[in-house]
Formats: structure tokens, sequence, C-alpha cells
């Protein structure tokens, strides 16, 4: 794993749950890269501002600060494969909270492989149980030349975040919706991430989320002719 990343990380979690450090740090990462069009003051200045407050006060303040940078680089930089953050989550979050098994990131190329190559014209890929992001990263990956959109579900506020800014570092706009997949009502939150501006925006109201318009409809068709599939990629 990132040595940098995870020396930084265990420093800036000294007297705090490292679930809500990595919290933390995906909600600071998000402000570092989201500004207001208008602007270019921080979009989540009133998340940013709360979270620096505690750690100016435990002085791990500019330590939690080089973590979106580190991420930023090694991502970019493409050094050890794709998904690191899902690759941390896995060793260093979930194995201390609770149990979260992720599709390996090379079976993910695998399994999306045939897909992506039968996808040649632009199209809205949705991942329904998108955790990290990293299916639809591998989508991405065997199809680099098609601009598509792409969307995911899920249900746990961490994963939707991880899923969130995976996209955002690997220019592929869409949106990530936090619900229950089988019922689409159950919307939470969203996040949509846009290249031009550039940034990852809240949709705090069903109504203003393009994905939930999308998936209730086929949910709602699918449902009503008794052929609601159980695949996690689906193509509108």
């Amino acid at each position: 794993m990132i040595s940098l990343f995870k020396r930084d990380f265990n420093e800036a979690s000294k007297g705090k749950n490292p679930v809500d450090v990595f919290d933390d740090f995906l909600t600071v990462t998000m402000a570092v890269f989201t500004k207001k069009p208008n602007t270019g003051l921080l979009y989540y200045a009133e998340e940013f501002e709360k979270i620096a407050k505690e750690y100016k006060e435990r002085g791990t303040f500019e330590t939690l600060m080089k973590l979106p940078y580190h991420f930023f680089f090694y991502e970019r930089a493409g050094f050890e494969g794709i998904d690191l953050l899902g690759e941390f989550y896995m060793q260093e979050i979930a194995s201390r909270s609770s149990y979260r098994y992720f599709i390996p990131y090379q079976l993910c190329v695998g399994m999306t492989e045939e897909f992506s190559s039968e996808a040649t014209h632009p199209a809205c890929i949705l991942d329904t149980a998108v955790e990290s992001g990293r299916l639809l990263l591998a989508f991405a990956k065997n199809a680099p030349k098609v601009k598509h959109r792409y969307y995911g579900i899920e249900i746990d506020p961490l994963c939707a975040k991880m899923a969130a800014l995976n996209m955002f570092i690997h220019d592929m706009p869409g949106e990530v919706i936090l619900a229950d997949n089988f019922e689409p009502d159950n919307f939470k939150t969203g996040y949509r991430i846009n290249l031009c501006p550039a940034g990852i925006f809240s949709v705090p109201e069903k109504e203003k989320s393009q994905l939930w318009h999308m998936y209730k409809n086929v949910f709602s068709k699918k449902k009503v002719d008794g052929s609601l599939s159980q695949s996690r990629l689906l193509f509108f």
C-alpha cells in the first residue's frame, strides 16, 4: 500500500477512530477539488471548516491535509494499479470496523471486458452496488475511447463518497446516490461528478438527481413486467 499515505493517515488518526478519519479525509478531498463555479470559493466550505477546526485543536490538521495530495498523486500517476482508495479501505478501515468484501480489481477488469467492448457508443453505465466504484473504473479502463457517463447506487455512506471521488479522479462524469438499490425512493443524498466545471457537487434531493429519475423509471418498468434484473451493471 502507499507508505506515505498510510503513515500520515495513522498520524492523523491519533486519538480518533480511523473510520471517522477516513470519512473526514474523503470530505476534505472533495472540498479541495471542488470550487463554486462563480466565485472559486470552496463548495464544501462549511464541512471543511468544521473538520479543520477539530484537527487544528488536535494538532494534526497539517498531516490530514497531506492525504488528498498523496491520493491524487498516486492515483493519477497510476502507481500500484487502480482503486488504491478501495484497497486502503479494505485493508485499513473495513478490517477494523465491519467485514466488507470488494471484488478484486483485476477480476473486475475481466468481468467488464466483454460488456465494455459491446458499448461502442456513448451510454450511461450503472453499477447498482457501486462500493468503491472499482467495477466502473474497470469498465472505463476497457473502453478508454468512448465517452460514457457513469452512475452508481450505494447504501453505505463511506463507499458512496469513495465511488464519487474515484470517478472524479479518473475523469468519469456521472453521479453516485446513497440509496437502497431495491427501494429507489429511499434516497439519502447524491454526488454529481462534473469535469467542467470540475468537482463533486452534492445532490441533496432526489428530485434533483438525474440517476434517481432514470433508475426509478427502469425499476418501475421492470417491476411491472416481472423482469427486474439482478445484474449489477445496467446500460441506459
